[in-house]
């Protein structure tokens, strides 16, 4: 406990001093304050949130005197209107998804070390209806890949993914898994690749993204249980994968549409248990969500807005002085 005050009393002081500099420029717009706070402020000031997740007083109040600062609000405006105004979770609810998108880093390795303690947080994250697979150890054979360009005569499998309504599934034309809310269409496009070799060599598919990232397997380590098997697939003979466009009116990629698309209502309606994937998790809990449009308003016109949605302004303050209201 001594341990976890003398962090957090360290990383305030540390955010604290940068954000005193920074405060001198004062002609600093509040689409560049939010930016700061972003990529310096809260870095420094949330360090370590894997290990202590729980914010101390300190770093809760001068966080909120940060949000304050971005657009402007005046002390005492209530700290949940200003953080929708800056677009912003409470720095618990950061640290917290801190905790859990370092927990879905170790899922994405093969980390038996670590599995024990990551574990526990992910099932909490996701709840217990999530399956969760963790990675083996992969063996140091090559992988065999090649990509070429679509020759439709050549093409044994067509695979596809698919994302609705915030679930997803792979398939190809034979058959399809479902992955559910703890997924990305990536992580679905890959499953229809898996899938489809099991049983062809040659496949082809609509997303050049994917693509890329089983051609890099070549040198770059696996990052979920799919690419693990798309892995060791590769190693046992020579894979081939081509680019279609897709939604084109190619028959077979259609049709590998139409199956993952039937995958997930199936499984929705099923109430099926998902699978989970490190980017799924990652997905869900973001950390710094896009700035809201009325960051890049003019100074006056969010000042505004802050004063309206606050009910916190020099007019609260003047009306104090002559009698009209009781506090400022």
């Amino acid at each position: 406990m001594q341990d976890q005050r003398r962090h957090q009393k360290y990383r305030s002081q540390k955010a604290k001093a940068v954000w005193e500099v920074v405060k001198r420029l004062s002609k600093l717009p509040a689409k560049g304050k939010r930016a700061i706070l972003t990529q310096q402020l809260l870095p420094i000031l949330t360090y370590g949130s894997a290990l202590y997740p729980e914010p101390s007083e300190q770093q809760r109040r001068l966080a909120n005197d940060m949000y304050r600062w971005v657009v402007g609000a005046y002390p005492g405006s209530r700290t949940d209107k200003v953080q929708a105004l800056v677009g912003l979770k409470d720095i618990g609810a950061i640290m917290m998804s801190m905790m859990i998108r370092w927990a879905a880093s170790v899922y994405a390795r093969h980390m038996p070390e670590l599995r024990e303690i990551a574990e526990p947080i992910l099932r909490e994250a996701i709840g217990e209806e999530g399956e969760l697979r963790w990675m083996g150890k992969v063996g140091n054979e090559e992988c065999l890949i090649r990509v070429e360009e679509l020759e439709e005569e050549r093409v044994e499998e067509w695979s596809d993914g698919s994302r609705m309504e915030g679930k997803a599934a792979g398939a190809n034309r034979r058959e399809g898994l479902y992955l559910g809310e703890w997924a990305t269409v990536a992580d679905a496009e890959e499953v229809g690749v898996m899938l489809s070799w099991e049983h062809s060599d040659v496949v082809a598919l609509d997303s050049q993204g994917v693509i890329r990232r089983i051609a890099n397997l070549r040198h770059e380590e696996p990052r979920s249980w799919i690419e693990e098997i798309l892995v060791r697939q590769m190693q046992a003979r020579p894979r081939t994968l081509m680019w279609v466009k897709g939604h084109a009116g190619v028959q077979g990629n259609e049709e590998a549409d139409k199956r993952a698309r039937a995958e997930v209502e199936t499984g929705e309606w099923q109430n099926a248990a998902g699978i989970a994937t490190p980017r799924g998790i990652k997905q869900d809990f973001p950390l710094y969500p896009k700035a809201p449009a009325h960051i890049s308003w003019t100074a006056a016109a969010l000042r505004g807005l802050v004063y309206m949605v606050t009910d916190k302004g020099p007019q609260h303050q003047w009306l104090t002085e002559i009698g009209k209201a009781d506090t400022p």
